[in-house]
């Protein structure tokens, strides 16, 4: 997860999504889990009022895939 000013490692969780979360959101049906650590969960407030970019990164550290996350009813920040 990358916001403006900082960046974190998210984890692949093993498993499925969770069964209450699929109740809500079929559509998330055989994505992959990803782990926010603790020092970005604290800011998950501030940081899902703005711009996100999720990125896939090799051993290499060069990218593979990428994508913007928005979340419904939260409003980009102009920046």
């Amino acid at each position: 997860m990358q916001g403006a000013e900082a960046s974190w490692d998210l984890t692949v969780q093993p498993g499925a999504v969770p069964s209450a979360v699929m109740n809500r959101f079929p559509h998330l049906y055989g994505c992959t889990v990803l782990a926010v650590p603790p020092e970005a969960q604290a800011r998950l407030a501030e940081l899902l009022a703005g711009q996100l970019l999720v990125s896939a990164r090799d051993a290499a550290g060069d990218a593979l895939d990428s994508t913007g996350v928005q979340v419904r009813n939260r409003p980009y920040s102009r920046m």
